[in-house]
């Protein structure tokens, strides 16, 4: 009686401990994975912000257009096809992460909707015509287009009231100078 009274208690404990460890891995699981997350998010928006890829953004926005589409990406010259590589593999890349959900798509299309948007659709025509001649992999930029097809799934407006931004919403005059009236009294 007491063996059989000692085999469950020894079983309730074994049982818990699972539970408790299995937990502990789920955890650190999680927790592994957002590590993951913010070091993508951080390299990402590295590169976003450095002066080389915003020149080229901002190329491709207002001086890709004065090409051909009929030459493509790869064909391009030299310096349109620098500018429409770098923003479109920056895109491409970020695109996958998202698709496979290694990262975040809100924080995405939340922080560089319009980029993407912009981007996409100077850089769309000339990925066509890659697509056309057959060209498979990143010069087709599918993951891109996927990408700026989910900015363009929602308004901006949506997505920021979706991740939960408030709104700042200045104090009445009456209280805004209160704080140098006290500031004054404190001396």
């Amino acid at each position: 009686m007491y063996s059989l009274a000692f085999n469950a208690v020894t079983l309730v404990v074994a049982i818990l401990a699972l539970v408790v460890s299995s937990r502990i891995s789920l955890r650190q699981a999680k927790f592994m994975r957002d590590a993951s997350h913010v070091e993508v998010a951080l390299e990402f928006f590295r590169e976003f912000r450095t002066p080389e890829f915003l020149a080229s953004l901002d190329y491709v926005r207002t001086r890709l257009h004065t090409n051909d589409p009929a030459l493509g990406l790869l064909n391009l010259p030299e310096e349109s096809k620098a500018h429409a590589l770098k923003v479109g593999y920056f895109f491409q890349s970020l695109g996958f992460l998202v698709k496979f959900r290694v990262t975040d798509a809100d924080l995405w299309i939340t922080c560089m909707g319009r980029q993407i948007t912009t981007a996409w659709e100077a850089i769309a025509p000339y990925a066509m015509t890659e697509r056309k001649r057959g060209v498979l992999g990143v010069a087709s930029l599918h993951f891109f287009e996927h990408l700026a097809a989910c900015c363009a799934d929602v308004s901006h407006a949506e997505r920021l009231r979706r991740v939960g931004l408030r709104r700042y919403v200045p104090p009445p005059a009456s209280e805004k100078a209160r704080p140098a009236m006290v500031a004054a009294r404190g001396r």
